[in-house]
């Protein structure tokens, strides 16, 4: 029987949280973390096999930077990463990628194209 993975989610937006949360409960265990801080001691602290990324973090470092010292972190650096952004002008795509991202995924998405998304990674 397959193990539940466990999901982080930075997200400073806590209602985004929750309607991702809803949807994804079910499958999976997913934490939120509200800023850089709070998302580094939850991955000193437990392992995590796939993280959401907001790119617009409003109280701490960007996404982008949170995510190259995520793959600083020797646990982590070859973790999924998935951009969640309402960033959608060209040339940030490469700029998300570049930063360690391994997907991007442009908001207001889909349940069905962020547990795709999620799927394509966890179920490899």
């Amino acid at each position: 029987m397959n193990e539940i993975k466990n999901i982080l989610y930075v997200e400073d937006e806590e209602v985004a949280f929750s309607v991702v949360k809803r949807f994804l409960e079910k499958q999976y265990i997913i934490e939120n973390a509200l800023d850089a801080e709070s998302a580094i001691n939850l991955l000193e602290k437990k392992k995590y096999e796939l993280i959401l990324m907001d790119i617009s973090l409003k109280h701490s470092i960007n996404g982008l930077d949170l995510t190259r010292l995520i793959r600083n972190m020797p646990d982590y650096i070859d973790i999924p990463i998935i951009a969640v952004t309402a960033h959608a002008m060209v040339g940030d795509k490469e700029k998300i990628l570049d930063s360690g991202c391994d997907a991007y995924l442009s908001k207001p998405f889909t349940m069905k194209e962020i547990t795709d998304l999620i799927s394509k990674f966890l179920l490899k």
